[in-house]
Formats: C-alpha cells, sequence, structure tokens
C-alpha cells in the first residue's frame, strides 16, 4: 500500500469495461480519532480515504480483509479463515498527520480472482495488540463492497526478443555449480540472446577448474570474474559491471533452470512491461534424499522454496508488492536500472561466508517499487533448487532463521526508519510469549523455537549497530 496526502478526489470510479463499477458507499464511518470518508475503485485497486479528527497518541496500521461471496475465488490451502488477507501493512503516523489532513490509503487487488468481494478493513494499535473501535460494528471493521475486473494483459509479439546476462555467483560450490551451468546451456532460447557469467567470490575448493571444464563445452559466450571480497552482495554488483546485454538475470549456484526460464521472463518482460521478474523456486532433494517432516512446515519450507500457491494466490502472473517479494536467485532486472545510483545489492546483507546475511534484493526491490518500478512474478518462470541432508538439519535452519532476524533488522530500519525499529522490538516480548506456549508436534514446537532465534537476531542487530551507518 502507498500513501499520498492531501487528495480529494474520494468518489466513485470504473471498471476494466469502462462501465461505472457496482458498489456501495457507505457514509462516512469513525474509527477511532479517524474518520474513513469515502473510496475509489479501479479495475486493480480500490483508494480509502481517511481524515483525522482529534490527537492520536500512537501509530496505527491499516488492516484489509476480503471475503469473496462466492467460496469459489478461494483456491485449496487459503486457511480456515475464508479471505484474502492484505493484513497490517500501511502505518498512519501521528507526528506527521495533521487534524483534518487526508491521507488516501491504496489497497492493490491485482493478485485476487475476479468476482465481487466485501472488504472489511479498520485500523490496529500494535502497542495495544488491539483494533480500533468502529461506530456501528461489533468486530471493529467497517465493509465496502468492491467487483475485481481486469483488463487481458497485452499479447507480446511473436518470437523472443530480450537478450540475457545469466549471473552466477558463487562460493565453494564447484560441484553444484556445474549442475547449474549446465542446466544454463540447455535453455531453450536462441544462443545469441544470452551470456553465462560466473563470479568467483573467493572460493578456495575446485572451482577454478569446474569454470574451465564449463567454459570448453560452453554453447553460449561464457566468461568467469573474481571478485575477492567475500559477499554475495559484492559479487552480484560485480556481475553487473561485466555484463554486456540489457537484461540481467541471476541464477543461484545451487540451483537449475528449467528449459524454459528465460523465455517465461522474456515473455512477462514483453506482456507486462515489468522492471523487474521473478519465478517460483522448487526445492528438489539430491541423491535420493527424502527432508524429515519439520522440513514441510510453512516457515521452515520458505527458507528452500517460494511459491504463492502455496500461500493462497493461484494466479500464475501478477505484481509483487511490498510485503510480497521474489527470491533473488531467480530473478531478472533490467539492466538501465542498475544505472541509478542507489540501485545496487546492499554489502551489509546478503550470505558471506558463514554468516546467512539475507534480503539483499527485497530491500532493492521495496526502493525500486516505491520510485515507481514493476516487478512481477511468474509462476512458470522455474528453478529448482538442490536440497540435501548438509543443509536440511536443525542447526543450518536455526542459523537461518537468526541471520533473517539480524537482517530484517538493518532492512527494516532502512525501509521504515528508526521508529518502527523500536517498536517492533518493543513487540518481540509478546512473540516470545507466544512461542513459549507453544505445544503443538515437533514440527510446531521446531517452528516456534526458530521463530524465537528471529527474533533474538532482530534485537542483537539493533542493540550492536543501532546507528546502521
Amino acid at each position: 500500500m502507498h500513501t499520498s496526502r492531501n487528495q480529494t478526489d474520494y468518489g466513485g470510479g470504473a471498471s476494466a469495461s469502462g462501465q461505472p463499477t457496482r458498489i456501495r458507499i457507505p457514509a462516512s464511518v469513525r474509527i477511532g480519532g479517524v474518520r474513513f470518508l469515502g473510496h475509489t475503485p479501479r479495475p486493480e485497486s480500490v483508494t480509502l480515504f481517511f481524515a483525522r479528527e482529534k490527537r492520536l497518541r500512537k501509530d496505527l496500521v491499516i488492516f484489509t480483509h476480503l471475503y469473496p461471496e462466492s467460496p469459489e475465488c478461494l483456491p485449496p490451502g487459503n486457511g480456515p479463515q475464508g479471505f484474502f488477507n492484505l493484513d497490517h501493512r500501511h502505518r498512519l503516523d501521528p507526528a506527521t498527520w495533521e487534524k483534518g489532513e487526508i491521507v488516501a490509503d491504496v489497497v492493490y487487488l491485482d493478485m485476487l480472482p475476479p468476482g465481487r468481494y466485501e472488504m472489511r478493513f479498520g485500523l490496529y494499535d500494535m502497542e495495544r495488540n488491539a483494533r480500533l473501535p468502529v461506530d456501528g460494528s461489533g468486530d471493529g471493521t467497517a465493509a465496502i463492497r468492491i467487483d475485481t475486473m481486469r483488463a487481458a494483459p497485452p499479447r507480446a509479439a511473436a518470437g523472443p526478443s530480450s537478450a540475457f546476462s545469466v549471473i552466477l555467483c558463487t562460493h565453494n560450490r564447484a560441484a553444484y555449480l556445474r549442475k547449474a551451468v549446465r542446466s544454463l546451456f540447455d535453455l531453450d532460447y536462441p544462443r545469441d540472446l544470452y551470456e553465462v557469467i560466473v563470479v568467483d567470490n573467493a572460493s578456495t575448493d575446485g572451482t577454478r577448474e569446474a569454470v574451465a571444464e564449463l567454459r570448453a563445452e560452453s554453447p553460449v559466450t561464457f566468461s568467469c570474474y573474481e571478485e575477492p571480497r567475500l559477499g554475495l552482495s559484492h559479487a552480484r554488483n560485480t556481475g553487473i559491471r561485466h555484463s554486456r546485454f540489457d537484461q540481467i538475470a541471476y541464477l543461484d549456484d545451487d540451483a537449475a533452470a528449467d528449459r524454459r526460464w528465460l523465455a517465461v521472463f522474456d515473455e512477462t518482460l514483453r506482456s507486462t512491461g515489468a522492471d523487474v521478474v521473478g519465478g517460483r523456486v522448487v526445492p528438489t532433494p539430491v541423491y535420493g534424499y527424502e527432508p524429515p517432516p519439520w522440513f514441510h512446515s510453512e516457515y521452515v519450507w520458505g527458507f528452500y522454496g517460494l511459491d504463492y500457491a502455496r500461500y493462497g494466490l493461484p494466479e500464475k502472473l501478477f505484481r509483487i508488492r511490498h510485503p510480497h517479494y521474489i527470491g533473488g536467485g531467480n530473478s531478472c532486472y533490467r539492466k538501465a536500472l542498475m544505472n541509478l545510483p542507489w540501485a545496487r545489492f546492499h554489502d551489509g546483507l546478503g550470505r558471506t561466508g558463514e554468516r546467512l546475511y539475507q534480503g539483499e534484493e527485497t530491500l532493492l526491490n521495496y526502493f525500486l517499487e516505491m520510485n515507481g518500478y514493476s516487478i512481477y512474478y511468474n509462476a512458470d518462470a522455474i528453478i529448482y533448487h538442490f536440497i540435501d541432508p548438509e543443509r536440511v538439519t536443525r542447526r543450518f535452519v536455526r542459523r537461518k532463521a537468526f541471520w533473517g532476524g539480524y537482517s530484517d533488522a538493518l532492512m527494516h530500519r532502512k525501509m521504515f526508519g528508526r521508529r518502527f525499529v523500536a517498536r517492533r522490538a518493543r513487540q518481540i516480548g509478546t512473540s516470545l510469549a507466544a512461542c513459549l506456549r507453544e505445544r503443538g508436534d515437533d514440527s510446531r514446537r521446531f517452528e516456534a523455537r526458530c521463530r524465537l532465534l528471529h527474533d533474538a537476531g532482530y534485537l542483537l542487530r539493533l542493540a550492536r549497530f543501532w546507528d546502521f551507518s
């Protein structure tokens, strides 16, 4: 969601067909010390308008839940709640919100199946963990009805046209590197429209020998560069400097690309006009390995894979907006973006040796989105992430959780500011209590412990590096 100030157009809207959207506009409603003024429906979004009536002593967030009239809109596995959750994302800051000033909040609907929905929304006090009261409502929500109707995307011209520099950054994974690069040799894409760049990030194993083998058998332009500064972000930025083509595609060194990987990127770029595209990451056990039951819990699985169908978003192609994300190891960027002075992978994030820093692409993508650049997810752009016993251990997952929290603290400071991370730190006590009370099966208890470690990493980052300079 995004905020715009002092907008006054909060009337009706039109559907994708140009006809007025069928919608019931309620009278203005008071929500705590805030008045909801009305909304503007559009084919892929609804804008909600609020004005502050009295002094607010706390930060608030807007939450929205969308209940479809037809249960067929809900995919299997969406959960027992029976609604699409666009929850607790956009902050209303009383320090900058003047009395009578109108704040417009945009709720994007382009990830929802077409249909009629009831949108329930309200304001949530994060410190008290409670909804603000709504006039005439017992559950702290106001409601409007909306129709989602989207125009078909423009058809792409026949035949591929995008040229890609495919970058693989590697550190001491020679065996997997061979599998990853050879999957690129087998792509169903014109050989003259992509090159392969390997960035050797201070490897001490047989990476040089593996690169020599791959260069000898490569059917496409192949090059290798060394980046002595340890860190995935350093390596990714080095790859950009040596790229020749207009599109930069990243593949992890422990994954194989589907044969249509670049073809899907090309189709998505041309049909949507996207600036960034990401895709599905499929965890793929190797050597006949069978992961333990706790691997399949939603929290743990997310460290190894990415598939929005698992989270109730069945569409194959949709626009990504925070807090949704794409994985850096399965992504494509227009090279022109990287000429922006701030558009680099942050060298304080991204895996660095044994330190499992994360989120360098999430931070970059957030600022790209905030500056109006479009990011899309296409489930048909698939990579297969190799899973072996060495990295599916409780110790490894616990470390991922800890370093994930450590990285989140840095990201949140740069994305949302100092006050946000301070408030988030205060909320961790509530999270701690909930995790300690967990009495479920082994998978649930392990997940709870991982969440505790995530919060511990978050607090440690705040305590040690409050300045974040």
